[in-house]
């Protein structure tokens, strides 16, 4: 009971078992697209972990509740509202994977001295929305991803003249494709430096969630090295591609790292 008619690729147990006014199945369309706009608005005048907070929870208008739904109907928003979410997304998880790094630093340094019990609690909170903030910033990397995929299978010409060089590669394409080409590769850097994370301490040593992390990660991963659209060429895609595949490597370091633990 209580649980929401939404399928997203991790178990985001905190998220599923909230009501939520809103019925999802609902939005379409300029509904979806408009609320895109606000949530490009909210991404760029709020700290990084906006995603996981919920204002207005009886009526489901809150931040938590627009992510959700636009993250559902990710196709039914406009070209332009896609663009602007995958450049703010981009911008936004290269915060959250600093503020991350920050809070476990501290988290470690706490463990090896002496704290007081108010501030433990402050931390529990503070994991706990970082935590939510990064599940929904790789569900939502992941929908854009699978976009870009579809969008470089049906526009080969494109694709082409993305991997072309400065104006001359931009100049064969229209302004719109280039930007949404352009705006996915920016993901794509903070995405990869996401295997940076210390995510054992982010869960506080809760393997399942850890390793359906890891896995959502390596999944993503390897969608990103197949969007050859978006990777672009020459060095800095060369720069991408190394990055993606330290991501993987980390992520099946990790897992083997964990299974080895409970065998």
């Amino acid at each position: 009971e209580g649980r929401m008619a939404l399928k997203v690729p991790l178990e985001l147990v905190e998220l599923e078992r909230k009501q939520y006014g809103m019925d999802l199945r609902k939005e379409r369309g300029e509904e979806v697209d408009g609320l895109a706009s606000q949530l490009v608005k909210e991404l760029c005048e709020n700290e990084a972990t906006c995603l996981a907070h919920e204002v207005g929870e009886d009526k489901g208008e809150g931040v938590l509740s627009r992510t959700l739904t636009v993250v559902k109907h990710f196709k039914e928003v406009g070209r332009d509202n896609k663009v602007r979410v995958a450049d703010c997304l981009g911008s936004n998880l290269s915060v959250l994977n600093a503020t991350i790094d920050a809070t476990t630093a501290d988290i470690k340094q706490r463990k090896a001295g002496a704290s007081k019990k108010g501030q433990d609690d402050q931390v529990e909170e503070d994991l706990k929305t970082l935590r939510v903030a990064l599940k929904l910033h790789v569900c939502f990397l992941d929908c854009v991803l699978r976009e870009a995929t579809a969008f470089g299978k049906a526009n080969p010409e494109t694709a082409k003249a993305k991997k072309g060089s400065g104006a001359a590669g931009r100049s064969k394409t229209s302004g719109q494709n280039w930007e949404w080409l352009f705006a996915i590769e920016k993901v794509l850097r903070p995405l990869a430096c996401s295997s940076g994370l210390d995510l054992h301490t982010l869960f506080d040593g809760n393997q399942l969630e850890t390793e359906q992390l890891l896995h959502k990660f390596s999944g993503t991963a390897l969608l990103a090295l197949n969007c050859n659209p978006c990777l672009g060429s020459g060095q800095s895609g060369s720069s991408i591609k190394e990055s993606l595949m330290r991501l993987l490597a980390y992520t099946c370091h990790k897992m083997m790292l964990l299974d080895s633990a409970t065998h």
